[in-house]
């Protein structure tokens, strides 16, 4: 064999073993599809035993979704189409990496996942099941049906979920009866053996939640878990009204026990039977007496929400428990700033207190605020419908008990109230042990006279003319804000143009402007700046009081005149 036939030979195999290789390897590319996966489309009236890959080929059913989708896959749901089931989940998402969109295909506005499942007992872990890491699940309308049953719950009982987002969806009509618990959207872990599971990079955003029989969206750790947690959980955008009932007064947003780093802001929460936002431990019949538990809610951040016309509470924290003289407390520590509260405490039907805010305290050894610290800052708090004749307060520091232990500071808030019931005053603080740093607040009692602006309980109480002696940077001036029709919600899109729908609690004159306390960059934003492409921040001259800053504009120069051409 001559040398030109060896070389021939011996380039033929090398590029057979090339080719062959890269075949191999494209083919084992394209089976794991880890970025580049498939579309699959799914209607009423498609066809399981086609490939899904387009509307004429799509399939019908979600258990044909769920036993076909890969890592890197994005599935349309057809958006004028139901989905019904008399089992749950109808959805149980356990593949990683894929995305669920109900709204971007068809002539409806969101696909819907319905049941005809009704309970003989309340159902917690949904008929939409969030199970697997790297999962988006967005345009879609859960209506429970009046079941007694949880819409969305993300986690798993068996290991921790990573990075899951909740978008555009719409979550209503849970039934129930006096006991039960279940919610709107669930986060939580549900380990049940001896194994630390956690939550954590979970967002829920643009979405709407309303007529559950308790919670609309719950961030709860359960202490009947084992260390059960939830961590960096966002909560942006949503609008969250008339959940909970008049048995059991649930609240529009909960955050519960071990749930760290949980960011609430932009959101409209209104017309709550019970509390708009709850902050709290849970108590002994919640299993917060066993060995299980670890800490509380630590790191909270509830900025530029919109907090109004909650039967109770706007925000109520409680239960910093601890369970006997010789226990460790529970720390619940929160920055809450750049809010709008207005008119909560309308109805107080199975309580003896109402409040825009209120830190409740207890008498004895669990009042347990140890190593908590509450910064409260740049709130604006109106409140003129508030007649609870126990405790009727805008902002209230205990009441049902002493606030014990633990720091609150509280600068640069405006609090605006009137009330025709037994005056407990606008700021009303009952406190022992607690280190309360305040001032640059403005405390107005539109009822003005005698009325109390701030009642400090087996302490000194302050009119409004008093106020500058309680607090020598503080005023009991009227805000002057600009007025008209109270906002209702959020006008634009986050990060390009969101502010609120009115400008009711703008403030141009008066003492709000350019008299506030001067506070660390990361309270630099106001209600009416952070949501834009361009925010704009405090200080603008100087850090203004209340949730607005206003902003100097600058007039343009005006054109010149009498100008003449020369050639």
């Amino acid at each position: 064999m001559n040398r030109h036939k060896i070389l021939f030979k011996s380039y033929i195999r090398r590029t057979f073993n090339y080719t062959f290789i890269i075949a191999l390897f494209l083919v084992l590319l394209i089976s794991a599809r880890p970025g580049w996966g498939a579309t699959y489309y799914v209607k009423n009236g498609g066809n399981d035993s086609l490939d899904g890959l387009s509307d004429s080929t799509a399939w019908a059913t979600i258990a044909k979704v769920q036993t076909a989708v890969r890592s890197g896959d994005t599935v349309y749901f057809r958006s004028q189409d139901t989905w019904t089931s008399s089992s749950v989940p109808i959805l149980n998402v356990t593949t990683a990496g894929v995305t669920y969109d109900g709204s971007t295909w068809g002539s409806g506005t969101r696909a819907k996942i319905t049941t005809t499942y009704m309970p003989s007992s309340s159902n917690v872990l949904g008929i939409v099941r969030l199970s697997a890491n790297n999962t988006t699940f967005k345009g879609f309308e859960i209506d429970v049906n009046d079941s007694r049953s949880t819409g969305i719950w993300v986690g798993s009982s068996t290991f921790s979920i990573d990075n899951v987002t909740i978008d555009n969806c719409v979550v209503h009509n849970l039934g129930g009866v006096s006991g039960d618990w279940h919610y709107g959207i669930l986060v939580t872990p549900y380990a049940g053996s001896a194994v630390a599971l956690v939550n954590s990079n979970i967002t829920i955003q643009n979405s709407e939640v309303y007529d559950t029989f308790h919670e609309g969206i719950a961030v709860y750790a359960a202490w009947t878990r084992y260390r059960s947690r939830n961590n960096n959980i966002l909560i942006r955008n949503n609008y969250v009204h008339d959940t909970g009932s008049t048995s059991q007064s649930g609240c529009g947003v909960e955050i519960a026990n071990d749930s760290d780093n949980v960011t609430v802001e932009f959101n409209t929460i209104t017309k709550n039977h019970g509390v708009g936002i709850a902050l709290r431990n849970s108590p002994a019949g919640e299993g917060g007496d066993n060995g299980y538990r670890v800490s509380g809610p630590d790191n909270t951040i509830i900025r530029y929400n919109i907090i109004a016309e909650n039967n109770y509470n706007g925000i109520q924290v409680w239960n910093p428990s601890r369970y006997s003289a010789s226990d460790s407390y529970f720390v619940i520590s929160a920055d809450i700033y750049g809010n709008i509260f207005y008119n909560n405490g309308v109805i107080n039907t199975q309580y003896n207190y109402a409040h825009d805010f209120f830190i409740e305290g207890y008498e004895g050894y669990r009042d347990g605020y140890a190593g908590s610290t509450f910064n409260i800052y740049n709130n604006t708090f109106f409140n003129t419908v508030n007649t609870n004749s126990n405790n009727n307060a805008s902002v209230s520091l205990g009441s049902t008990g002493v606030m014990n232990g633990g720091t609150v500071n509280f600068r640069n808030n405006i609090i605006y109230f009137s009330s025709t019931a037994t005056d407990y005053g606008a700021l009303y603080y009952r406190l022992s042990g607690t280190t309360f740093n305040y001032s640059n607040n403005i405390i107005y009692r539109a009822d003005g006279g005698s009325k109390i602006a701030v009642r400090n309980v087996g302490g000194s109480n302050y009119t409004n003319s008093q106020v500058s002696t309680w607090s020598t940077t503080s005023f009991g001036t009227n805000p002057n804000f600009t007025g008209g029709t109270l906002p209702t919600g959020f006008t634009g899109t986050y990060g390009t143009n969101m502010v609120p729908n009115t400008t009711y609690f703008a403030i141009s004159t008066g003492n709000a402007l350019n008299k506030g306390y001067t506070l660390g960059s990361q309270y630099n934003g106001c209600i009416n700046g952070a949501g834009l492409a361009n925010p704009s921040v405090r200080p603008a001259g100087a850090y203004d009081i209340g949730a607005y800053q206003y902003v100097y504009v600058t007039a343009e120069p005006s054109a010149p005149t009498g100008l003449t051409i020369v050639q």
